[in-house]
């Protein structure tokens, strides 16, 4: 081989190196640069879920904190209104009371009832029953003699004008508020539960 061939030779092997290692070299930094790329991709997804995710969380706060309004604007509503309901309620009421105490009949039904709860819950000693200043003493006198029948000892009567209806029976151990505020008080406790009822049938 001379000279020229053997030159020739040699160029094609260093060129075929050359594109060799040139493809070597171009083919890493395409993987490379794929690497970089998806890498960059993932961090960029990772960013917008995480960003997302923020938003939803913020949406969910915002969105729960609008509700709890809301449902706390409607239970205020709902008292408001149901008070309205049970004060009107409560007036009705004591005007009906009144009427009842005003009527013969049904005040000798008033006074036979709280009669017979004291008879059953306080002793039957030292009893003064308070009572409106209007309220005949004829009917004083039957309660009277039905109470010392029942065994009632030293029972008096002491007129009060601060109770405009009914009957309040006080003893050394306990009082039996059969007054119309009494029954008033009594009723308040019931508006309390109607009015919880009330709230829970809206809800």
């Amino acid at each position: 081989m001379n000279t020229a061939t053997r030159a020739e030779a040699l160029q094609r092997f260093i060129d075929e190196h050359r594109r060799a290692e040139c493809a070597a070299i171009l083919s890493g930094a395409r993987a490379e640069a794929a690497t970089v790329l998806r890498e960059a991709h993932a961090a960029a997804r990772a960013r917008v879920r995480e960003g997302l995710e923020a938003r939803l969380k913020r949406a969910r706060a915002e969105l729960a904190a609008a509700e709890a309004r809301r449902e706390t604007r409607r239970r205020l509503a709902l008292q408001k209104e149901g008070g309205a309901l049970l004060s009107l309620g409560r007036a009705r009421l004591a005007d009906a009371l009144r009427r009842r105490w005003e009527n013969q009949d049904t005040r000798a039904l008033w006074i036979k009832h709280y009669a017979a709860v004291a008879l059953r819950v306080l002793p039957k000693e030292g009893w003064e029953i308070r009572h409106p200043p209007a309220w005949p003493r004829e009917e004083q006198r039957a309660l009277q003699e039905q109470l010392r029948r029942e065994g009632v000892e030293t029972l008096r009567y002491a007129s009060d004008e601060t109770i405009g209806a009914g009957i309040g029976i006080h003893s050394a151990h306990g009082v039996l508020d059969g007054t119309l505020e009494g029954v008033l008080e009594e009723g308040a406790a019931i508006e309390g539960r109607m009015l919880h009822l009330l709230e829970s049938e809206a809800a």
